[in-house]
C-alpha cells in the first residue's frame, strides 16, 4: 500500500538513512574507525590518508543516524497508537520489531562471525560460535529496533501520547531537549562507556540521545509529520553546524590538555561533557534539520521511490549477510580498499534493497517487514 503523500518525506528521509547505514557497515570492513565482522579477515586496508577522509564522513553520521531513526518512530507512534489502541499497537509492535530482532540475534548475526570466523581459520561450529558470542544474544545492527520497540511498548501504557495534531514546539523547548540529552549522555556514560559491552548490546551510552530523539517526536507528531517550520529549521541547522564545530575542537585540543580516546567515550572528564554536549547538539539539530529540508522538497514520490521505501526496513535487516556475501565474494579481487569499499558499498546497497524488496511483495515475509 503506497504511504499518503504527506509522508512520503519521511519515507524518503528513512531510505536516504538506511542507504547511508548499509554504505558505512561497507567502509568499516576496510577501515580502523567503527566496528563490523568482516575487518577480522579484511585482505586490504584503507591508507592513513583515506582513514582520515573516512573518519571525517563518517563520524558526525554515527552519532545522528540511529537518533534520527528515533525521531521518526516516536514522530508516527503516537499516530499509531490512536487508531489501533493499546492492545493491537503493542501485539504489532511485537510482530515487527520483536521476530526480526530474535531471527536476527539467534540466526543471522551468529551465521555471520560463523562464517567471518572459518575465513579466519577458526573450525567452531555454529553453535560455538552463538554460545560464545560477546555480548550474549547481540542483536548487532538491529539493537535500535530492540530499543525502539522498548519505548514503543513504554509509550502505550505512558498516560501522555498525543492523540491529537499538536503544535511545533518553540526553539527554546527544543534547546531543552539538547540539554537533557547533554546531561543524560554524561551521567549513562559514567557508568556505560562508548562501545562498552551489555547482554542484548543494548547501547546503553547512547540511550540518552535516542530515549531524548524518540520524546521529542512523540511530543508533537502532528507537527512533525507536517515537516519543520522554516525558524526551526534553521536554528535545528546552527544547533547541529555548532555540534560539528565542537568535534573539532575537541579532537584538536586532545593534544593540548592531554585528552584520551578513552576519556572522551565515558567518565567524569572534561572530554567526556564536550562529547555529551556535542551529541545533544547533533542530534536534535540534525534530525530536525533534516526532517525540514526533506518536507521542503516533498514531492509525489515516484515508483522507485514508493519501492525503496517499502524495502527499507528489510534492507536494514538483511544488509549484514548481504554485506559479509559480497565482501567474502570481492576478495580475490586484485583491487585496493579505496576501490573495494565504495564497489562494496553499491553492491550491498543494491542487493539488499532488491533482495527486501522480493521478499516484503513476494512471500509473507511482508506482513513482519
Amino acid at each position: 500500500m503506497p504511504t499518503p503523500a504527506r509522508l512520503a518525506f519521511l519515507d524518503r528521509l528513512k531510505t536516504f538513512a538506511v542507504v547511508a547505514v548499509i554504505s558505512g557497515h561497507a567502509v568499516m570492513g576496510y577501515a580502523q574507525v567503527g566496528s563490523w565482522p568482516y575487518e577480522e579477515v579484511r585482505e586490504v586496508v584503507l591508507s592513513p590518508t583515506a582513514e582520515v577522509v573516512v573518519s571525517v564522513l563518517l563520524v558526525p553520521p554515527g552519532l545522528f543516524l540511529m537518533p534520527l531513526f528515533f525521531f521518526i518512530g516516536g514522530a508516527l507512534a503516537p499516530g499509531s497508537l490512536a487508531r489501533k489502541g493499546r492492545r493491537r499497537f503493542v501485539v504489532d509492535r511485537l510482530r515487527r520489531f520483536g521476530l526480526p530482532v530474535a531471527f536476527f540475534a539467534l540466526v543471522l548475526w551468529p551465521l555471520c562471525f560463523w562464517w567471518v570466523d572459518r575465513v579466519g581459520g577458526s573450525r567452531l561450529g555454529f553453535w560455538q560460535t552463538f554460545l560464545e558470542g560477546d555480548p550474549f544474544l547481540d542483536p548487532g545492527p538491529l539493537w535500535f529496533v530492540l530499543v525502539l520497540l522498548f519505548f514503543s511498548v513504554g509509550l502505550a501504557f505512558w498516560p501522555w501520547p498525543a492523540r491529537r495534531p499538536s503544535a511545533e514546539p518553540s526553539p527554546g523547548r527544543v534547546g531543552w531537549y539538547v540539554a537533557a540529552i547533554a546531561v543524560g549522555t554524561f551521567g549513562m556514560r559514567l557508568f556505560f562507556p562508548v562501545d562498552s559491552s551489555q547482554v542484548l548490546g543494548l547501547h546503553l551510552w547512547q540511550w540518552a540521545s535516542c530515549l531524548g530523539l524518540f520524546c521529542l517526536g512523540a511530543s508533537a507528531p502532528g507537527a512533525w509529520t507536517c515537516g519543520v517550520s522554516r525558524g526551526l529549521r534553521r536554528w535545528a541547522g546552527w544547533s547541529a553546524l555548532t555540534g560539528v564545530v565542537l568535534i573539532g575542537v575537541v579532537v584538536l585540543l586532545g593534544g593540548p590538555f592531554g585528552y584520551s580516546e578513552e576519556q572522551a567515550s565515558g567518565g567524569f572528564h572534561g572530554a567526556a561533557a564536550a562529547m555529551a554536549l556535542v551529541e545533544g547538539l547533533v542530534t536534535v539539530g540534525t534530525s530536525l534539520w533534516l526532517v525540514g529540508l526533506s518536507a521542503a522538497h516533498d514531492r509525489s514520490p515516484g515508483r522507485l521511490a514508493r519501492a525503496g521505501a517499502r524495502a527499507a526496513y528489510g534492507a536494514y535487516v538483511l544488509q549484514a549477510p548481504v554485506l559479509i556475501a559480497l565482501a567474502m565474494a570481492l576478495r580475490p579481487l586484485p583491487a585496493p580498499a579505496e576501490v573495494k569499499a565504495p564497489l562494496l558499498a553499491a553492491l550491498a546497497v543494491t542487493a539488499s534493497f532488491a533482495v527486501a524488496h522480493l521478499l516484503v511483495t513476494r512471500t509473507p515475509v511482508g506482513r513482519v517487514l
